[in-house]
C-alpha cells in the first residue's frame, strides 16, 4: 500500500468514526407512534425536541439512532474508500524503448 492509498484509508476511517460519533437520529413524541428524522447529534447527547417545520413541537420526545441510515452511510463510505484505494494504486512503469 502506497502513501496515497494510506491517506485514502485514513480519511475513510475518520469518516466512519465521525458518522458513528454524530449519527442520524429518529424521534417520536412520547406516547405517539408518529416518528420522523430528528437530525444529527452527538452519540451521548440525543436530540430532545422534534422540529415541525419552523417550530419546536414543544412535547417531550424519545430519540433513537436511525440504524438503517447509519449502516447505509457506512456502506457508502467504505465503498468510496475501497474505490479510492484501488484507483490510487501505483501502476508498473514500462522500461523506455
Amino acid at each position: 500500500m502506497n502513501g496515497r492509498q494510506r491517506w485514502a484509508a485514513l480519511v475513510g476511517t475518520v469518516l466512519v468514526l465521525l458518522t458513528g460519533l454524530f449519527p442520524p437520529w429518529r424521534g417520536a413524541i412520547s406516547g405517539s407512534a408518529w416518528e420522523r428524522r430528528a437530525g444529527y447529534s452527538f452519540l451521548f447527547w440525543p436530540p430532545t425536541h422534534i422540529w415541525l417545520g419552523s417550530q419546536d413541537s414543544g412535547y417531550p420526545t424519545e430519540a433513537h439512532v436511525d440504524l438503517p441510515m447509519l449502516v447505509d452511510q457506512w456502506g457508502v463510505i467504505v465503498a468510496a474508500t475501497g474505490l479510492a484505494v484501488l484507483l490510487l494504486k501505483e501502476r508498473a512503469r514500462l522500461p523506455p524503448p
